[in-house]
């Protein structure tokens, strides 16, 4: 039985409440269907001038299909691979599938899109080498930066608030949109989506808008990534500190280490070795 999802009514659109992943029970979990319009997220997510289900949106959808399957608050990915690119077109439902087995998650629909090992053991807690100076980048001129690099987000994906950067490294505050619902989600979409634009501020500190050759960079590949659930405030802002740890020669490829705290400071989501890489589809 597919998952079935509630409008929540406003004066400017429906909000459809599902992340990724379905019921689950016994038999597994359900399918569950998503489009270019909903969640309704997703539509402001929009890389190459198309509608791309986020790899913010696969890790949200691993920890809760972790949380609901091991009865644990905190989820451990390691191995993660990004697949085929999930390409929404306008008018057309794609169903989505999940599946945990032997200690290895799968998300799919016709073709492979995420794949990782699952546990519940966290990983240590990572801390990065910010240095105590920091240059504050314009927000309205990084979404620029961003849009230039083929990478459109609308208001929903655009929870950097500020962001200052020193040399290889950023320290940003996030905020989400309070008109989405945040049912069915371990941590939402659009605030993994932020952290990620921290790395961009540290690309624009680099080059700066007319500067260099601006390529479209995104997450293919992490090490480990760990999730500490239980004490998500959306109502507060969330803190996300960024490391620039390599860029290849031809600045196809970016490792990085990401972290993202809540507003009591409680570490609550951690990258170790993440992979941007230039792509093409």
């Amino acid at each position: 039985m597919k998952k079935i999802c509630v409008f929540f009514l406003t004066v400017a659109s429906p909000l459809f409440a599902c992340g990724l992943i379905g019921e689950y029970s016994n038999l597994g979990f359900a399918p569950t269907d998503i489009s270019s319009v909903h969640p309704i997220y997703l539509q402001h997510h929009l890389v190459r001038d198309k509608t791309i289900v986020s790899a913010a949106s696969f890790l949200d959808g691993a920890f809760t299909a972790g949380t609901k399957y091991f009865q644990s608050k905190t989820i451990h990915l390691s191995n993660v691979k990004l697949g085929t690119p999930l390409i929404l077109g306008p008018g057309k439902d794609i169903e989505v599938n999940t599946k945990i087995e032997g200690g290895k998650i799968r998300i799919s629909t016709d073709k492979a899109h995420f794949a990782a090992s699952i546990d519940t053991e966290a990983r240590p807690a990572h801390h990065l080498p910010l240095a105590t100076a920091h240059t504050q980048v314009s927000i309205q001129e990084l979404y620029a930066f961003m849009r230039e690099s083929n990478l459109n987000y609308g208001r929903y994906f655009r929870t950097l608030k500020e962001v200052l950067v020193q040399d290889d490294q950023a320290i940003g505050l996030l905020e989400m949109n309070r008109s989405l619902p945040t049912e069915g989600h371990s941590l939402h979409p659009t605030i993994i989506d932020g952290a990620f634009h921290a790395m961009a501020a540290i690309g624009y500190q680099r080059v700066g808008f007319s500067g260099g050759d601006k390529r479209t960079l995104v997450p293919v590949f992490f090490d480990h990534v760990t999730y500490w659930g239980g004490d998500i405030d959306y109502s507060g802002l969330f803190t996300v500190e960024a490391h620039l740890k390599q860029l290849s020669p031809e600045d196809k490829k970016v490792k990085y280490d990401l972290i993202i705290f809540n507003a009591k400071g409680k570490r609550v989501f951690q990258i170790e070795n993440g992979l941007l890489m230039q792509v093409d589809f």
